[in-house]
């Protein structure tokens, strides 16, 4: 393999607050000032005014003992991400927000076991900014992305391994892609034990900085040490629209021993597939027709069955909600407004933050409930990306990279 030395300065760094939304694809005829006619809101139920019922939804703000584990490491100019919950490890990094007006730098990675208060962090002495990464005992995987030295309009990104620290590293796999938001991202196995990383390869020609052709490749790798194998591969044409590409790289998960994934051809259909990790064998569990006017934004499974929400492509505050159920093959469905669901179930509930509002989505009764949230300041904005940690508890951080732990109470 390889060997690559972090000494280059021509880097690009990728903002993450990008409107999820757009990853999927551009919606056609969108209106520029949409109103919802949905009244998402009248479908929201208060328990606080029920009194046959003994139901109480709350979200209680403790601090996170993350904040004192990082205080040393912050600057005024830095920002915290966090990357993945795995196995009670909270994986996340600091990056320098100063760098190149937009383009941020990587200070840190770290890793945080939230059950036995263990950390450990590693410096990163170098100008990139590692998008993603997943850390198997003492060695890092990462990917990083580039501008491409010979174009104006694409990127190159590279799947590198680290043994122990983030000074040399060993490329195992490279490509090319248009978006910078669509970089390879890993997935970790716990029932089998292994790591994979799901990534785009664009082919393209252009002239005058303007695309004329564009095909896409998506490749399912599995990596084993040095080794990196090819589970599934799939080919599109995105200007023609024809062939098999992925919604977002946002749209996959794994569940016990299989891969859920999110394929399209961008004009006729999505699919929601499965893929078993150990036979390769599979299926379509959902699919959804384009020409209705729906796009999947997000979904999410549990053991009884799979979430789905949608949105509609001339009205980008109107969504719905659906749950697919998988011993009766049921589908139950409701209004909602355009909600992101990428978080797992937390006591068969999908928990939905939404313009300053907790509301969360009962799978049994198919309705939405009111969740009061307590311990915030009026002064503190908490961003609407969430974690779960178990059942009980959430990662949330708020102003000022302050972290808290929401300690639920979901009926």
């Amino acid at each position: 393999m390889k060997k690559i030395k972090f000494n280059t300065k021509n880097i690009i760094i990728i903002c993450f607050l990008i409107l999820l939304v757009a990853l999927s694809f551009v919606i056609l005829n969108r209106n520029d000032e949409p109103k919802s006619n949905n009244n998402f809101e009248d479908n929201i139920y208060d328990s606080s005014n029920d009194s046959n019922k003994n139901v109480s939804n709350s979200i209680t703000l403790e601090n996170s003992k993350l904040n004192e584990k990082l205080k040393k490491y912050l600057y005024n100019t830095y920002e915290v991400s966090i990357n993945k919950i795995n196995n009670n490890y909270i994986f996340g990094d600091v990056h320098d927000t100063s760098k190149n007006n937009d383009l941020f730098v990587t200070k840190y990675i770290f890793k945080y076991n939230f059950i036995n208060d263990d950390f450990k962090i590693y410096e990163f002495n170098s100008n990139y900014r590692i998008l993603n990464y997943f850390i198997i005992n003492d060695t890092i995987y990462a990917t990083l992305i580039f501008k491409n030295p010979e174009d104006n309009i694409s990127y190159k990104w590279s799947i590198v391994k680290f043994e122990n620290n983030l000074k040399n590293g060993e490329i195992l796999k490279e490509g090319t892609i248009l978006e910078p938001i669509s970089t390879p991202v890993f997935h970790f196995s716990n029932s089998n034990n292994t790591l994979y990383v799901v990534a785009v390869n664009d082919t393209f020609t252009s002239e005058n900085d303007i695309i004329t052709s564009r095909k896409q490749d998506l490749n399912i790798y599995k990596i084993e040490n040095s080794s990196i194998t090819t589970l599934k591969s799939y080919a599109g044409d995105l200007m023609n629209q024809k062939g098999t590409m992925l919604c977002s790289i946002f749209e996959v998960q794994i569940y016990d021993d299989q891969l859920l994934i999110c394929t399209t051809d961008f004009i006729n259909t999505q699919d929601i597939r499965t893929i078993n990790l150990n036979t390769k064998e599979e299926n379509k569990i959902f699919t959804n027709n384009l020409h209705d006017g729906w796009i999947i934004t997000s979904f999410q499974r549990n053991e009884q069955g799979i979430y789905v929400g949608k949105i509609n492509s001339s009205n980008s505050q109107a969504g719905k909600t659906i749950f697919l159920n998988f011993e009766t093959n049921k589908i139950q469905e409701t209004d909602s407004s355009a909600l992101y669901g990428r978080t797992p179930f937390i006591s068969n509930k999908m928990l939905f933050h939404h313009l300053e509002k907790w509301s969360i989505y009962n799978v049994n009764d198919n309705k939405f409930y009111n969740v009061q949230i307590y311990g915030k300041d009026k002064d503190t904005y908490i961003y609407p990306t969430f974690y779960v940690l178990n059942e009980n508890t959430i990662l949330l951080k708020g102003t000022n990279n302050h972290f808290y732990n929401g300690i639920l109470k979901l009926n």
